[in-house]
């Protein structure tokens, strides 16, 4: 992973860009309006494939978890914290 930090660009990035090396993920885009530039700031980060693959993997396992949680606090509160 290479952490590109905030970058400019004069064109909207895409979220997500899938190359033949690497994804790239920009994220927190904001339109800039300043007086020597005009464009748009966003933070830029670059993965393997492999090294997204991983991460996407994980995020869904961490996501199922928090569902799973969220569920059992769900049903205690309607069972009166019968478990």
């Amino acid at each position: 992973m290479i952490e590109h930090g905030n970058v400019q660009s004069t064109v909207k990035p895409d979220e997500l860009v899938v190359d033949e090396n690497s994804v790239w993920v920009a994220s927190d885009i904001k339109e800039v309006t300043e007086e020597e530039f005009e464009g748009f700031e966003y933070h830029l980060v670059q993965y393997t494939k492999d090294e997204y693959i991983i991460r996407t993997e994980e995020q869904r396992k961490l996501d199922k978890m928090e569902n799973d949680l969220a569920i059992v606090e769900l049903a205690e509160t309607l069972m009166g914290g019968a478990f």
